[in-house]
């Protein structure tokens, strides 16, 4: 075992959100203490051999499995009313020119430093006297008094002063837990020389999260999770089936990612950090409320959009019908069901079958409807042959032409016929948009919405009849088979649903109402179904992902997981 224990020293946690600038994140994220350690070593003047052994103990944390976290439970924790403060933005414009050439002066002195022959020594040498000749003229201009002041001039001049000066706002969410310190715990102890490397970074680290929280970490005594234990503080747990929270942890080649994105944003530019995200369980919610499940894998493949038209959330069942079509008419021989839905002979496959849904971007204040990527969601029943019958038909798609020295690197390569051609590639760590992850759709919820709208198994009478009684029968009779579609994709005897409403219009920010849809399922020769919102509530939570109805292998019918009225809001 190998704990790191933290101790908030001013006994405030200040750290944001990954997807909400308006709240402070907790637990603390696993990748966030990762992050502070890379920084540390980074920063810090090493010999070669500690440099070497301190990379070395970074990427073999960053391989083990996501650590249990013991911290105070979030009843225990005070958070603060997040206000808008107005900050003044930096004089950046007076000095923007002197700033960038000493930027290209570092760097001439870094080529000048590794320079291993006499002739890039020269040339090294001729970069640093002409870098260092502009930085002492762009100074020299930047600070001289202007001979005639224009009104531009003086405006900018006016800015910077105190009262004048633009200002931007800014919040700094933050919190007091009743226990200001806590513990992250890895179940493997690490070599010797792995140790005292991982010491030696923890000695140094002095602020984690906002620069404004100071803490003082150190591998923890043995005895120092039972203790914090005993004083209050539960544990948050890995749990992929019954997790309710979703922390950001470390992955292998970590390190090297976050040195790659350091190079891109320069420590400057906006940026997100780069980490895979985990189901936890909450000890406490643990104790009170069991968890169900649905019947696919929370951890399903996403394909981003990375080119191609940006289409609406009308386009779902287009864009779904043709990566299906792609994928049955690549998939080798003999084609799997899972695949096809049907057996060999033409008829239904009655096994475990992969379900495509299109992702939109929905339920959120700015949501527009656009789709992100589609999500390839695996039943739980999926066999291991399954799977690599599935993992062998991507690798055999169409793909854009590109430079990846494996040819399956490059995007898929959809044609969506008038619509253009769409690429598809696989989601990013680190992605911003919160569509694209698996766990925005699988997060444990007892209260659920459709995005996309749910195809009825049959017709249930007409919903816009204006004969009262007759229209209040449709919906009474669609809300039964809604019941039923969802019931299905609930793994047998885990949650009971305590309440459903069926919708004509939307229910979630950046849908579009059922009709809209047009005509469903594609195709002239199939019967059309009646297609309708829901609204779900179950007797306890439920995590996802969850489709249903006639149309869930086929890009409809999908739900996203919503924060009932009468239950705290979880992090995604």
């Amino acid at each position: 075992m190998f704990a790191v224990e933290i101790e908030l020293l001013t006994e405030r946690w200040v750290a944001t959100e990954y997807n909400d600038r308006g709240r402070a994140e907790w637990p603390p994220h696993p990748a966030r203490l990762y992050s502070a350690l890379v920084a540390e070593h980074v920063d810090c003047e090493l010999t070669d051999a500690e440099r070497v052994a301190e990379a070395a103990a970074l990427d073999w944390l960053a391989e083990r499995p996501a650590p249990l976290v013991i911290a105070s439970p979030e009843t225990a924790v005070a958070r603060r009313t997040v206000a808008p403060h107005f900050v003044p933005v930096n004089d950046a414009g007076s000095v923007s020119q002197p700033d960038g050439a000493r930027g290209k002066l570092e760097e001439a002195l870094e080529a000048q430093r590794v320079a291993d022959d006499p002739k890039a020594r020269a040339k090294a040498d001729k970069a640093v006297d002409k870098v260092r000749e502009q930085l002492a003229n762009l100074t020299a201009s930047a600070i001289a008094s202007p001979a005639d002041a224009s009104n531009a001039i003086a405006g900018a001049a006016a800015t910077l002063l105190p009262e004048r000066r633009l200002r931007q706002p800014r919040t700094f969410p933050s919190l007091t837990p009743a226990l200001p310190r806590f513990v992250m715990v890895w179940d493997e102890a690490p070599p010797p020389s792995t140790r005292a490397a991982l010491d030696a970074m923890l000695v140094r680290l002095v602020r984690l999260g906002h620069s404004s929280t100071f803490v003082s970490a150190r591998a923890a005594a043995p005895g120092a999770p039972d203790r914090l234990r005993s004083d209050g503080a539960i544990e948050y747990r890995p749990s992929e089936d019954s997790g309710a929270l979703v922390l950001r942890v470390p992955g292998a080649g970590q390190r090297q990612r976050l040195t790659e994105a350091f190079a891109k944003h320069g420590g400057n530019e906006p940026r997100v950090l780069p980490a895979r995200f985990v189901r936890y369980s909450d000890q406490a919610a643990e104790r009170a409320e069991p968890t169900g499940v649905s019947i696919f894998r929370s951890d399903f493949l996403v394909l981003a959009r990375v080119g191609g038209p940006r289409l609406p959330i009308l386009a779902a069942p287009h864009v779904t019908r043709a990566l299906r079509r792609a994928l049955i008419a690549r998939a080798p021989e003999p084609k799997s069901p899972f695949l096809t839905g049907h057996r060999p002979d033409g008829t239904p496959a009655e096994g475990p079958r992969l379900a495509l849904a299109a992702l939109p971007f929905v339920g959120s204040e700015h949501a527009d409807g656009s789709l992100m990527g589609v999500g390839l969601l695996v039943p739980r029943e999926a066999t291991q042959d399954d799977v690599d019958a599935l993992a062998a038909t991507l690798r055999a798609l169409d793909r854009v032409q590109g430079d990846a020295e494996d040819p399956a690197d490059n995007p898929i390569k959809l044609a969506l016929g008038e619509a253009g051609v769409l690429e598809l590639g696989p989601m990013i760590w680190g992605r911003t948009a919160a569509s694209l992850q698996p766990m925005h759709w699988s997060v444990a919820r007892r209260r659920w919405a459709t995005a996309t709208p749910l195809a009825l198994d049959r017709n249930p009478g007409d919903l816009h009849d204006r004969d009262a009684a007759r229209r209040a029968s449709a919906f009474e009779e669609a809300e039964a088979i809604a019941r039923l579609a969802i019931e299905r994709m609930i793994a047998p005897a885990c949650a009971g649903i305590v309440s459903l409403t069926v919708h004509r219009s939307v229910v979630l920010a950046g849908s579009a109402k059922p009709r809209d849809f047009g005509r469903f399922p594609l195709g002239e020769g199939k019967a059309p179904r009646v297609l309708v919102h829901v609204t779900v509530e179950f007797d306890r939570p439920v995590a996802g992902p969850l489709v249903a109805g006639a149309g869930r292998y086929q890009g409809m019918g999908l739900f996203l997981p919503v924060v009932s009225h009468d239950e705290p809001e979880q992090r995604r």
